[in-house]
């Protein structure tokens, strides 16, 4: 699901692929718009770009791995290709991507690959990743799966990066990965839970960053807005929480118009009258 609605992007192989039969194995990616019920295909299915056969003659364009972003107006899909057991570089399993101005095309084609195998430090066939944003900047973060030979998976994550025309920069995998984000937002509930329905709730936002004076912090419960507090101390009491469980985070908004959003926080309500088991009894205990 990207801004503007939600998509299904997806392959398909040839029956004799999975048969075993197929000497050539080609796919092909395609896209339909989704319902507002997110099951239920709202158009037909429309194919997405063309990539070359590899030069091996194994693996045709796309094989797997598709995901797409926007950024600034502009949507990215990418998807993996390449032969895992490659023994040169060209070959070998890697990342692709195209852009368009609409997450359902037309599409164009880019040139260089977002991410490939880096044999120097025993990275091979890096791809079937996915990418996330830093909530509040245009920081990005590849996260993907590599081998070192033995295809044992091993799962990486590095920075991804664009150039000021919006093309991506290509990724240099590494060994190091990236520093944690320390958290600029965090929030706490009073008493921790559980809690009894009917209870108040008193949650508490602490900024631990400098970058900018804070303007406003909203609060939420799961996808609820519950409040919002303009001026510190920034704390939100909900009154009369009903039964259900809930992630409890918060979203402050800067001077300089930047937003950084807390991890969250699990509560769990039960119904009044009911005893809450601090340890649930295992049954296969004797």
């Amino acid at each position: 699901m990207i801004a503007g609605g939600a998509y299904l992007y997806y392959g398909a192989v040839p029956a004799s692929w999975l048969k075993g039969k197929a000497e050539k194995i080609y796919t092909h990616l395609s896209v339909q718009e989704l319902k507002e019920d997110m099951i239920t295909l709202a158009g037909p299915e429309i194919p997405t770009v063309d990539t070359p056969m590899m030069d091996d003659g194994t693996y045709g364009p796309h094989i797997e791995g598709s995901f797409v972003l926007k950024r600034k107006g502009i949507s990215y899909l990418m998807w993996s290709q390449g032969n895992w057991d490659a023994t040169d570089d060209k070959n070998a399993y890697h990342v692709n991507y195209a852009t368009s101005k609409s997450p359902l095309g037309p599409w164009t084609r880019r040139e260089g690959r977002v991410i490939s195998t880096r044999r120097d430090v025993g990275i091979l066939g890096p791809g079937h990743h996915s990418v996330v944003n830093l909530p509040g900047t245009d920081e990005w973060r590849i996260v993907y799966h590599t081998h070192k030979g033995d295809k044992a998976r091993r799962v990486f994550i590095d920075r991804l990066e664009f150039n000021a025309d919006g093309t991506i920069k290509s990724v240099t995998p590494t060994l190091e990965g990236v520093d944690p984000v320390p958290a600029t937002l965090a929030v706490t509930v009073k008493g921790g839970g559980p809690f009894k329905a009917g209870e108040d709730l008193e949650i508490t936002a602490e900024s631990k960053g400098s970058e900018g004076e804070i303007r406003s912090i909203e609060f939420f419960a799961s996808e609820r807005k519950l409040g919002e507090i303009g001026n510190p101390p920034f704390r939100f009491v909900w009154k009369n929480v009903p039964e259900g469980f809930y992630r409890i985070h918060a979203r402050s908004r800067r001077a300089n118009g930047e937003h950084s959003t807390s991890s969250s926080r699990n509560v769990d309500v039960y119904e009044t009258g009911e005893t809450y088991p601090l340890v649930k009894e295992n049954p296969g205990t004797p």
